[in-house]
């Protein structure tokens, strides 16, 4: 299994926004916040610092370490951000339990 930080160097793979995108809207979901705060508009860039400031707040909520990890590793730098079928790959062991709502051991330095 590719390592989920591995490094794609120049050409990004058509999916990598995906991942992006994904984390966004947890991020929204979590923190009942709409996406438009993530954006400067004037700019036509991502907002780091607010999109940063609502990871915190996902954290704060009380939400889990292990998605606290994973958002951050979705919102880095396109080199290193996972694609979706790594995310799939990692977590499959694991889709019993995760539908199941159960419990799951999980080391978390293997997304973050």
């Amino acid at each position: 299994m590719n390592s989920m930080r591995e490094n794609r160097g120049a050409k990004l793979h058509p999916n990598i926004c995906q991942t992006y995108s994904i984390a966004l809207i947890i991020v929204e979901v979590c923190c009942f916040i709409e996406g438009e705060s993530f954006y400067d508009l004037h700019k036509m860039k991502i907002n780091e610092s607010n999109l940063a400031r609502a990871i915190e707040m996902v954290d704060k909520n009380k939400y889990s370490k292990l998605l606290v990890n994973l958002l951050k590793i979705m919102t880095t730098g396109p080199n290193d951000r996972p694609l979706p079928s790594q995310i799939y790959t990692t977590f499959k062991p694991y889709e019993q339990e995760i539908v199941n709502l159960k419990q799951f051991r999980f080391d978390t330095s293997k997304i973050y």
